[in-house]
């Protein structure tokens, strides 16, 4: 579940809770001086615009007790000026600026503290001093070419690590030929990774062993993808896998050897979202055999498919298939599916999906 809905007065008793037991102090653009009335704060959430003259220096920036600071905007304007304040907060394990354009790479690798980080950069950022980070989310400020800092290889305690276009993850073999005598790097406790067209995909997802969740998106024009579907194999504990691709040819999920590769994937996969691959129907019966597989989105054609495909199968989502017209009426045989969702779809497929809910 990623968002939900509450009544607004039981909004208001959460801001009120809050604020009488000191958990976290929600602000908007009207506050006349921002840093002034948070230097006794733990936690603060600011809502809407703030205009430069309502910035003031911390009224004693040695004491500032600040861990926690989210900063979220529905008109995306911000005083560029704040970025450098923010590292008056020392003591910050939480930093949420994603949504505002501006640049903190000057900032970031000085508090030492930080836990998660949610922000644009558009230079690299050196991590050595930032040992207890456990949620990277770096997206670019610009439109330059910018490779991650190779120290990423050494932060054994992240978990969660979403590197967005053009930004891209560095080679791991790299790392390791500038320590000799160091053990291979391995992130052993990365959950979840987001590796955008970094041309190193194959050698950091073997990296990664313990992955739940992997979605790669690649708009490169070469990628090595025997390679790639050779490192999946390994994350035996992998749950969703999403790939997305813009130029690809027919022919990437071609040969003898894949269907050999395809059933040894990780069992425990439960959503499967695959988007321009053009994978062909012979691979898409195999992957309705992985016996934990219960949302599955994206395919450009389907044949006639039992209650035996896809056993656990809960959700299907299609969207944006030109060329689908139908899907099997035996799909409505599988008890445990609940939804059909259809966007961006032909009217054929859309009333095919309608037959299946009324029988």
């Amino acid at each position: 579940m990623r968002t939900c809905k509450i009544h607004d007065l039981l909004r208001q008793l959460c801001l009120s809770e809050t604020h009488t037991e000191n958990v976290v102090h929600v602000m908007n653009g009207n506050v006349p001086m921002f840093l002034k009335s948070i230097d006794d704060q733990w936690r603060v959430i600011l809502l809407s615009e703030l205009q430069e003259n309502q910035i003031y220096p911390p009224m004693h920036s040695n004491g500032i007790t600040l861990t926690c600071i989210s900063l979220q905007s529905f008109y995306y304007t911000f005083p560029e000026g704040i970025y450098s304040i923010v590292s008056e907060f020392k003591l910050l394990k939480v930093l949420d600026v994603l949504t505002f354009w501006l640049d903190f790479s000057s900032v970031i690798s000085e508090l030492v503290h930080l836990r998660y980080v949610a922000a644009r950069i558009e230079e690299g950022v050196s991590l050595n001093k930032l040992r207890n980070l456990q949620t990277i989310i770096f997206k670019s400020a610009g439109k330059t070419e910018l490779e991650q800092p190779l120290d990423i290889w050494r932060m054994s305690d992240i978990r969660h690590l979403d590197i967005g276009s053009p930004l891209y993850i560095c080679n791991p073999l790299e790392a390791e030929n500038e320590s000799i005598g160091e053990q291979p790097l391995f992130l052993n406790n990365l959950q979840k990774l987001y590796p955008y067209n970094s041309p190193f995909v194959a050698e950091i997802i073997r990296r990664t062993p313990n992955l739940k969740r992997l979605k790669i998106l690649n708009d490169s024009e070469h990628p090595d993808w025997p390679a790639i579907v050779d490192s999946l194999i390994v994350l035996e504990k992998l749950e969703t896998l999403h790939i997305n691709l813009k130029t690809i040819g027919p022919n990437m999920f071609s040969g003898d050897i894949l269907p050999i590769k395809i059933k040894k994937l990780s069992p425990n996969i439960k959503k499967l979202r695959l988007i321009g691959t053009c994978i062909p129907w012979e691979v898409v019966k195999l992957l309705a055999n992985l016996p934990n597989l219960d949302v599955l989105k994206g395919l450009e054609r389907w044949e006639a498919a039992g209650s035996d495909n896809f056993p656990m199968l809960e959700q299907l989502f299609l969207g944006w298939l030109d060329e689908l017209k139908e899907i099997p009426e035996s799909i409505g045989d599988i008890l445990t599916l609940n939804l059909i969702q259809i966007g961006q779809c032909t009217s054929a497929l859309e009333n095919s999906a309608k037959r299946i809910q009324e029988e």
